[in-house]
């Protein structure tokens, strides 16, 4: 936040809706932290709504959207409500200001300016500067100097550190699973990466090493952001087009970890927003409030960092128009099947039908009537209800397919655009994020040899070209939500070397809600993700085994790579809790140690395709062709990583 004026406001706001006192009691902090998890009860800015869950204790009981279709739609309101609250307590501090005779007319009008055009702040924790900087140090400094009237600075307790709870929050769990504890019934203010003690440390050091710690593949850095941001070259990496019948399809991929819709013909290739925020969550928070469901939105970090999500969002909606929840998507069948929410949440009640005109509680758009998601779509001034917000526009450059600079591209959500203007935003995006196949194909100096690599390719379009001499490599994971107590991740390695990781954000409680614990004992609660394996790794590993030859064949490949990969499932702060028969990284499990229950086992796929790239001077995005399923990986047995198992 640059303006001066603008970052003042917004400091003096946040400290006055954080105090225990603050009316009105809505539009308090931990009024609205706690819609989103504990202490699920009625919030109170909605009088009107039920008392009490009308399915209890059947229901997830907090308010909050996860592995839903509505993941993105909710969360954009709750943001909503926080920036209205924000910049009416900034309007109130300058008319505090208005009754200072002392203080002049012109920066009076400086003020207001600045109040007027207040809005919640974002992270943008897919910067390439967080592989470097880590954590921006304004979120971690116990103070802030801000500039107040007549040119004179004020320094203020650091209402973006942390929340000091007023009180405890009923519900708040505390757990330990023998290598993290966390007291949140104890703690009164919010932590990230705390030490684990009654009294605890934050250990800002560890924080920053979860963001940027880095791995290195023929001599290039690929650290923890170049993981994320190649996830989000996957979100971007839809059709600018589709037929009706795989619409809403391309939504439920994009929208949510536990997608209902039969999967698009290039599912394998295709990621959810919700998922890199899975991760995001957990970095940030470790053994700390961020991690967990329950606690995270007491965290101020919890809103910089779901302003930002909400920029993704509107970017994938401005470049995918078509792509949308609506009634319902299209069965194996071609009948229309209804989206459903199988938790509920505390308004809900499970298996409900979630649509288009679904209400999204607790938050009204008047006193009779609550948001529904078709008011929520898209930020251009004839879409939905108006929402009084935007983001700056986008400006990027867009490559051919031999990474030469075509042109610069705009992009500005709030302005209609063409099919073609959003076909070359999307590609823009995808090479933004790290998605631009010949430079990854070219970092490493080893040529790929064998025929895998250069599958022929019939009925290329005028469009495109093939990419000699590379091929995409990818594991889809789907996770138990619920194998472990609180949130976890799937760490994967090759020969070695951590590659990528799918991160599960869950509940210390989740047998507080039985309809969890029916999704949990039949194995239906998932979390889907992708994870990239590096062509150039892939290139050093054939080379380093013998197997970078012309006559090596497709089954000889996929048999060495599926030999070298191993797993381990981790939680918030790395600390193994499972690992597959042959995939423990740091010694042999052992037989003794037990196995995990098959409903909570990882179902690891592995996949390939080639991949079509922009013809010289054009700007299309990439395409996927020829997709093979090389089937399971780490199918056999996985065992937790100590002798007492920690949950299931």
């Amino acid at each position: 936040m640059q303006n001066k004026y603008q970052f003042s406001l917004f400091i003096q706001a946040m400290i006055r809706i954080q105090a225990a006192d603050y009316k009105p009691v809505p539009a308090s902090w931990q009024e609205m932290g706690g819609i989103h998890g504990v202490p699920y009860t009625r919030w109170s800015g909605d009088p009107k709504g039920p008392s009490k869950p009308d399915d209890e204790p059947n229901q997830w009981q907090g308010y909050c959207y996860h592995a839903s279709a509505l993941f993105p739609p909710w969360h954009r309101v709750l943001m909503l409500l926080v920036e209205q609250s924000v910049a009416n307590e900034a309007s109130a501090v300058v008319a505090g200001y208005d009754k200072d005779q002392t203080i002049s007319m012109a920066e009076k009008a400086l003020w207001h300016q600045a109040a007027r055009e207040l809005r919640f702040p974002y992270w943008d924790w897919s910067s390439v500067q967080v592989e470097t900087d880590g954590l921006p140090k304004i979120f971690s400094e116990a103070q802030v100097t801000v500039t107040v009237p007549k040119n004179a600075t004020s320094t203020l307790k650091n209402p973006l550190m942390s929340y000091t709870l007023h009180p405890i929050p009923v519900g708040a769990p505390d757990y330990s699973d023998g290598q993290l504890s966390v007291y949140f019934a104890e703690w009164v203010r919010t932590y990230r990466w705390a030490s684990g003690e009654r009294n605890p440390r934050e250990n800002y050091t560890e924080l920053n090493s979860a963001l940027t710690k880095g791995i290195t593949v023929q001599g290039q850095p690929f650290s923890q952001i170049s993981v994320l941001r190649g996830k989000l070259a996957r979100v971007f990496s839809a059709p600018p087009q589709a037929t009706e019948e795989l619409q809403s399809a391309y939504w439920d991929y994009f929208s949510n970890t536990d997608p209902k819709a039969p999967p698009p013909p290039d599912a394998a290739s295709l990621t959810s927003l919700e998922e890199p925020h899975n991760q995001i969550h957990l970095d940030i928070g470790g053994g700390g409030d961020m991690a967990y469901n329950e606690m995270a939105a007491f965290d101020p970090m919890f809103f910089f960092h779901h302003c930002n999500v909400d920029r993704l969002y509107a970017l994938w909606e401005y470049v995918y128009p078509d792509y949308w929840i609506g009634n319902g998507y299209y069965d194996a069948n071609g009948g229309l099947t209804p989206f459903q929410d199988p938790s509920g949440t505390y308004q809900e009640d499970p298996n409900t039908s979630i649509s288009e005109t679904s209400g999204l509680p607790p938050f009204r758009k008047d006193s009779n009537n609550y948001w529904v998601t078709k008011d929520v779509r898209g930020l251009q001034p004839s879409q939905g209800l108006t929402k009084y917000y935007t983001y700056d526009p986008l400006t990027l450059p867009v490559s051919d397919g031999t990474s030469n600079v075509v042109k610069q591209v705009t992009i500005d959500v709030t302005k209609p655009s063409t099919l073609e203007e959003r076909t070359e935003y999307i590609a823009a995006l995808h090479q933004y994020y790290g998605g631009n196949t010949v430079q990854l194909r070219d970092t490493t100096n080893l040529v790929a040899k064998p025929a895998l690599f250069n599958h022929p390719v019939t009925d290329v379009p005028d469009t495109h070209q093939v990419v000699d001499g590379y091929r995409d490599f990818v594991i889809v994971v789907l996770l138990s939500q619920y194998a472990f107590r609180g949130s976890h991740r799937l760490e994967l390695f090759l020969d070695g070397v951590l590659v990528g990781n799918v991160s599960v954000f869950s509940r210390i409680n989740p047998a507080n809600c039985e309809a969890c614990v029916a999704r949990i004992a039949s194995g239906d609660a998932k979390t889907r993700g992708i994870i990239t394996i590096p062509h150039a790794l892939v290139v050093q590993v054939l080379e380093k085994y013998g197997l970078n030859k012309e006559t090596t064949t497709d089954e000889e490949i996929v048999a060495l790579l599926k030999k070298h990969i191993v797993a381990k499932i981790v939680n918030p702060i790395g600390s193994a809790l499972a690992h597959a028969s042959h995939g423990h990284v740091t010694a042999s499990p052992g037989s003794h140690l037990p196995e995990l229950k098959e409903e909570h086992r990882p179902k690891l796929r592995f996949h390939s395709t080639r991949v079509l790239v922009s013809a010289p001077g054009g700007t299309a995005p990439p395409q996927s062709v020829g997709w093979i399923d090389h089937g399971e990986v780490l199918g056999g047995e996985w065992r937790h990583a100590t002798v007492q198992p920690v949950s299931e």
